[in-house]
């Protein structure tokens, strides 16, 4: 039966800390990517300073912590600690394995309030639980490791699917589809010339306050934290946003009497929200709504006043990218800002009939339908890695038990 011990991280492998690029230097193409503190590459050079398969760790900035796997060789900039001259006792993968699934007690480590980072000599004595048989590390490290490909996978199919829906939210956004379900273009259907630029003859343009209503509560009316409790109603805030959709499973609960205090901001389904506070302009339709929900302060309830729109369709106009730049342009406030009513309403959009609006959203819901899937079974992933990293890599289950 094997020894499990514990040995710090100075005592495996060589902190290396990497050598400052100047950013005038960095390219946005190149041969070896640069790690400069954060979770993805700073820029490109046509030199490297460290080798392929390498476990890197950030030491500056917001992502300070943050451990990577590096399978090429790369540039470690000076805000970054390379892993180098292993031990022959720790398995690579293994001790990268053990370093992610520590990795939320690395990133405690962070000093400093404005550029935060990482002190090499606390990083050093972070402890490393391993067995002293490496054929278990490389066991449990190939466990591990399946996972993570089946994860990637899984994150690089998310990425197709988004690039898809991008392409498709800029085609039927700005050309939309014919009688014959066919996306127009100006080389076979008729445009004009409107206040957002060229549309097809058959689009018009509207501002939302001819077409919505948008409805927020009224101050906290004196709700405070306190006032949460683990059933009732349903109290919607910005950060129960999930890909579109709200995260029912994790929002708040308030007394029916708050519940009751402010009618107008009780959800039903096809509701559409958007945040006015806190990180601005984030989006969700309210869908598979349980029987009472109200809304916190920060966010609108917005709903048609006619016929002519469909929250759907202004659900997928707002997430295209001239949203972000007409919120970034329209913010109100000094310090804090927010996304104000009266400017919201005056914003213009593309409005093609109803029948068409209905056929761009079944599109692109059959796309969301997809995405939402494969973040279903990511998630499920994490679940499971979570799962075994705790077990494997404190070594409540035995490897062997598992194969």
């Amino acid at each position: 039966m094997s020894e499990w011990v514990k040995k710090q991280l100075s005592q495996l492998a060589l902190l290396s800390k990497g050598q400052q690029m100047a950013k005038i230097h960095l390219e946005k193409e190149g041969d070896y990517y640069v790690l400069n503190g954060g979770q993805n590459p700073s820029g490109y050079l046509n030199k490297w300073n460290t080798e392929a398969d390498t476990i890197s760790i950030s030491e500056g900035g917001n992502s300070c912590g943050y451990v990577a796997y590096n399978s090429t060789r790369f540039w470690s900039g000076g805000h970054n600690y390379a892993l180098k001259n292993l031990s022959k006792e720790i398995c690579l993968l293994y001790l990268y394995e053990y370093l992610k699934f520590k990795e939320p007690d690395i990133m405690r480590l962070r000093v400093g309030s404005g550029l935060p980072n990482i002190q090499k000599k606390e990083l050093s004595k972070v402890q490393i639980q391993f067995s002293t048989n490496k054929q278990e590390q490389e066991k449990i490290a190939e466990i591990l490791t399946t996972i993570d490909i089946a994860i990637d996978k899984t994150t690089a199919i998310i990425e197709k699917y988004k690039a898809i829906k991008e392409g498709l939210l800029q085609d039927l956004l700005t050309n939309g589809i014919d009688e014959n379900g066919n996306i127009r273009s100006p080389k076979t259907h008729k445009y004009k010339l409107s206040p957002l630029g060229m549309i097809p003859v058959e689009w018009d343009v509207d501002k939302i306050e001819h077409l919505f209503k948008l409805r927020a509560r009224i101050g906290w009316q004196g709700l405070r934290s306190d006032e949460f409790i683990d059933e009732g109603p349903y109290l919607v805030t910005g950060t129960d946003f999930d890909n579109g959709r709200l995260d029912w499973d994790n929002c708040y609960h308030v007394s029916l009497e708050r519940y009751f205090q402010d009618v107008g901001i009780k959800l039903k389904n096809d509701d559409l929200l958007i945040t006015k506070d806190g990180t601005i302009g984030k989006t969700a339709m309210v869908k598979d709504c349980p029987h009472q929900v109200t809304l916190n302060s920060g966010v609108f309830v917005i709903r048609p006043i006619n016929q002519k729109t469909t929250t759907d369709y202004l659900y997928y106009l707002l997430s295209d990218r001239s949203f972000a730049l007409f919120i970034q342009n329209n913010l109100t406030g000094s310090t804090i800002k927010h996304l104000n009513q009266a400017v919201l309403y005056k914003m213009q959009i593309k409005r093609p009939d109803r029948n068409e609006q209905i056929r761009i959203t079944q599109i692109l819901f059959a796309v969301d339908e997809k995405i939402d899937l494969e973040y279903t079974h990511q998630r499920k992933l994490l679940q499971i890695k979570q799962g075994l990293m705790q077990d494997l890599l404190t070594h409540k289950v035995a490897v062997d038990a598992l194969l």
